[in-house]
């Protein structure tokens, strides 16, 4: 469930900063600082996947966080992605500038999905932790 919502969370809010970029929100800002707006809110989308996927997710496995708190945490940091893809449009004023950001949401979506399913499933024990080579 989580999976699906957070995919939708990208897709449309992508969808949607195109459009305010289309229909003409306008910001009165000149195009280097648009750039470098731009390359802000990209840049955090791609830092977000590199904390998530190196730092966070194999922390919470080898500490035996419950598979469901793992899923919850690393689809709502994926998630964020869409929001990110949204304020670029909204701030920048350019429809286009949501797109990039929205497909690196998705392969934070996707790079999440594949942590995900390569964890085992497990006999749930202590209170729903993850049982099986992950922990030592």
């Amino acid at each position: 469930m989580m999976q699906q919502f957070a995919l939708l969370e990208i897709m449309g809010l992508t969808i949607v900063g195109v459009i305010l970029g289309l229909v003409g929100v306008e910001v009165q800002m000149d195009s280097s600082m648009r750039l470098i707006v731009f390359a802000i809110f990209l840049g955090m989308t791609i830092w977000q996947l590199i904390i998530m996927r190196t730092l966070i997710l194999p922390s919470m496995v080898k500490q035996g966080t419950p598979r469901q708190n793992i899923e919850i945490t690393s689809y709502g940091m994926a998630g964020t992605a869409g929001i990110f893809a949204v304020s670029t449009a909204i701030v920048t004023g350019i429809g286009w500038a949501a797109l990039p950001v929205g497909l690196a949401g998705l392969f934070n979506w996707l790079t999440v999905r594949t942590y995900l399913e390569s964890l085992p499933y497990g006999s749930v024990g202590n209170n729903g932790a993850l049982s099986g080579p992950t922990d030592t």
